[in-house]
């Protein structure tokens, strides 16, 4: 307990690998959280718009409508737009494994048998899913070893074209995965569910989530964490607190608390697009490349705008 208590009174060690150290420690002490844990995303209340306008959460009808928008015709096409989706996520989980690597005290007194290497990619039957086998194929050339989990493939020529590209480069593509993969991963990217999603979910992506909310591996949530209301938050008690979310776009309703590690990704909406849908989203630094912007959320809960 009191081991607990001293992480919990370190503002900056907790922000930055709460999520994933504190449930090492919890785990090893044979204890449980609470809804006050330190863990990202434990409470979903909703808070009222105040402050400064840097930032807005977007409901799932609004998510759906930038999406319809970007893809009117002449526009983008829905591959394009997942391309860039997921080679953003690929990005942000290379610099997650980054920081997390480059800690001593995680890579040596933590997890000394953790292939830093080896990424777990569980992909669901739609889009949300289809970033995730981009992004495998974007880390598989950053000189990771992904490993992907593909139970209910899609069947149109986008997916099939898709799954082929990371086996021309010997990607692993599973309809399941072995207990024994999941604890050596140095990540788990969770590419099941996005913000179309109104669950709660079925087999066997129930299964997948549990297993994320049970084990010590990180894990990346791509744009909400699987089995949210995208809206609500966990309304179906699933108990599964991703270790980082990056949210593509723009973040969405369930977000808005979230204190865990959070990237915006997606950096392909039209200023002119924000403007007429009044969504204010993060500024990319002018002259440079990045496909992300990683949040400060250290003031989770006190900017932003409710849309």
């Amino acid at each position: 307990q009191m081991l607990l208590n001293k992480i919990k009174s370190s503002r900056k060690f907790s922000l930055l690998f709460g999520p994933f150290l504190l449930s090492k420690v919890v785990n090893s002490l044979h204890m449980s959280f609470t809804s006050t844990s330190i863990f990202s995303g434990s409470t979903y209340k909703i808070m009222d718009p105040i402050i400064d306008n840097s930032l807005t959460y977007v409901d799932s009808s609004l998510a759906k409508e930038i999406d319809i928008k970007l893809m009117s015709s002449p526009g983008f096409s829905i591959d394009q737009l997942m391309e860039l989706a997921g080679f953003s996520v690929a990005c942000a989980a290379n610099d997650f494994l980054q920081n997390v690597h480059n800690t001593k005290l995680l890579a040596n007194n933590i997890a000394p048998n953790i292939d830093w290497t080896q990424i777990l990619i569980f992909c669901g039957p739609g889009n949300n899913g289809g970033d995730g086998l981009v992004a495998a194929r974007h880390l598989s050339h950053f000189g990771y070893s992904p490993i992907v989990v593909y139970p209910k493939r899609g069947k149109t020529s986008l997916f099939i074209n898709l799954v082929q590209q990371c086996l021309d480069l010997d990607i692993p593509i599973l309809d399941s995965l072995p207990n024994s993969e999941l604890t050596s991963a140095g990540l788990t990217i969770d590419a099941l569910f996005g913000f179309s999603f109104e669950g709660p979910s079925r087999e066997p992506f129930t299964s997948f989530i549990n297993r994320f909310a049970q084990s010590s591996t990180p894990v990346l949530s791509v744009d909400i964490p699987s089995g949210w209301n995208v809206d609500q938050g966990d309304i179906f008690h699933t108990q599964f607190y991703p270790a980082a979310v990056i949210s593509l776009t723009t973040p969405k309703l369930c977000m808005r608390n979230f204190t865990g590690w959070h990237y915006v990704g997606g950096r392909f909406l039209p200023p002119k697009l924000a403007s007429e849908l009044h969504i204010n989203v993060p500024q990319y630094k002018k002259g440079t490349s990045d496909q992300f912007i990683r949040l400060d959320t250290s003031t989770c809960g006190e900017e932003g705008t409710v849309v």
